[in-house]
């Protein structure tokens, strides 16, 4: 893990309160990697309270903020966390998946963005002068994304028996990350940004050693880039050496999957959530890709698993494109803007972005609560009055990103390469696995 490289007061110096955001938005440091989320005691709040002091007490510890107690907004986020506490307690799932990145959180790389690009792109591990060079992106919570997880967490720590928040550490996840993300950069989200992704473990904030706790091989509540990329090299090597024929039914939809796109980071496949030990059966997840929300939902037609659910959460930053972008990542403007100056850019764009695009209405909608109805309507424009934002710079450097990301994702595109030509190209391969598909007897799906 890479020692700070911002400073604790990074945000504070800047001036949040002096940009220009939508009325009823406002924005706060949000934490910083020269110190760690601080140990505070857990409230004594009972867990099904109905009461929304009680639970803004809990969404208080799990770092979601309001401008005031009485806003709009902290209305709307108690419903919210009800929602997701009512569906985990009583509704029909074992287990809730969410993504993280432009899901839970949004972020825009800001600083050096030019020689990102530049090992983004290489096959090759950086000299160590450009491995060096800091990465740094401005991240924040989506709003009520944080409650609605929160809330999912509580119900099913209800169903376990647990009666009261500082019973927490009894929790065992049935609510999990399930992320292109490398584990690095999510232990450090934990340790320094994030108090949700600790509760997810059933670790309170703050915990001793919780950067080894969420990157220990065996976290519970993080299927994140690695396990997904282990779990595809697996299929990828079997199909190389032994065609369809050592697959089951749902492994020849994934390796069909793997090839047809020849990426390595845009398929989430159950079978790696099982490897983990996740239930799949009965699982809903969320996630801003379309493709994994259409390749969760191919699976469950297959399975006849009718508990098995996918839930498309937009990201915010374009109105045409369903799916985010690579450009959608990177502060474009910051390739000739000072650093203060591109902060300050990406900030507002961020803000703006998350006002003007939620799909907060459309993810309840999918949930059958529709916020135009009961006592906290959903405005016509923007978000609830009094919605806080925390901001925060999230550092890393080329080297760890080159070293995480891009080259084991790098590796398992040159199997993938491998295997669709020792297996005679797709055209071949396509016809190997409608053959599968009709051995097996099952109903052809086109990939």
């Amino acid at each position: 893990m890479t020692p700070a490289m911002i400073s604790a007061s990074a945000m504070t110096r800047m001036g949040l309160s002096s940009l220009s955001v939508p009325a009823g938005l406002s924005l706060v440091p949000g934490g910083s990697r020269a110190q760690p989320l601080e140990l505070a005691e857990c409230p004594r709040t009972i867990l099904a309270s109905r009461n929304p002091s009680a639970i803004l007490d809990m969404l208080r510890f799990a770092g979601v903020r309001y401008q005031h107690p009485d806003s709009p907004a902290a209305a709307f986020g108690v419903r919210v966390f009800e929602t997701g506490r009512e569906l985990a307690r009583h509704g029909p799932y074992d287990a809730i998946t969410f993504d993280w990145d432009h899901t839970l959180g949004n972020y825009q790389i800001f600083e050096n963005v030019a020689k990102l690009i530049r090992v983004r792109s290489r096959r090759e591990e950086p000299p160590p002068e450009l491995a060096a060079t800091a990465m740094v992106a401005i991240e924040v919570a989506r709003p009520f994304m944080h409650e609605l997880a929160f809330g999912t967490m509580a119900g099913f720590a209800l169903r376990q028996g647990l009666q009261s928040l500082d019973e927490w550490e009894n929790y065992k996840p049935q609510v999990a990350l399930s992320t292109h993300t490398w584990p690095d950069r999510l232990g450090i989200l934990a340790t320094y940004f994030m108090p949700l992704l600790p509760l997810m473990e059933g670790l309170l904030p703050g915990s001793p050693r919780m950067y080894a706790k969420m990157t220990d091989p065996g976290v519970r509540s993080v299927i994140h880039l690695h396990h997904f990329l282990g779990y595809a090299e697996g299929l990828i090597r079997t199909f190389n050496a032994r065609g369809f024929d050592l697959l089951t039914a749902a492994q020849c939809d994934e390796v069909m999957a793997y090839l047809e796109d020849g990426k390595a980071h845009y398929r989430k496949p159950l079978g790696a959530l099982a490897m983990r030990g996740w239930e799949t059966s009965s699982l809903l997840h969320f996630d801003d890709s379309t493709t994994v929300i259409a390749d969760l939902m191919k699976a469950a037609g297959r399975s006849g698993a009718g508990r098995l659910k996918g839930i498309h959460v937009r990201h915010p930053h374009s109105n045409v494109f369903r799916n985010v972008q690579e450009w959608h990542k990177i502060a474009l403007p910051a390739l000739w803007r000072r650093r203060e100056n591109a902060i300050r850019g990406v900030v507002t764009n961020l803000a703006r972005m998350e006002w003007k695009n939620s799909d907060l209405p459309a993810v309840l909608g999918a949930l059958g609560v529709y916020p135009g109805e009961g006592e906290v309507p959903w405005p016509k424009a923007g978000l609830p009055e009094g919605v806080v934002l925390a901001v925060h710079e999230t550092p890393t450097t080329l080297g760890e990103f080159w070293r995480y990301y891009v080259q084991p994702t790098n590796h398992l595109k040159e199997l993938i390469r491998n295997a669709r030509r020792n297996r005679g190209g797709l055209r071949a391969i396509r016809r190997a696995y409608r053959e599968a598909v009709e051995a097996r007897a099952l109903p052809s799906v086109s990939p």
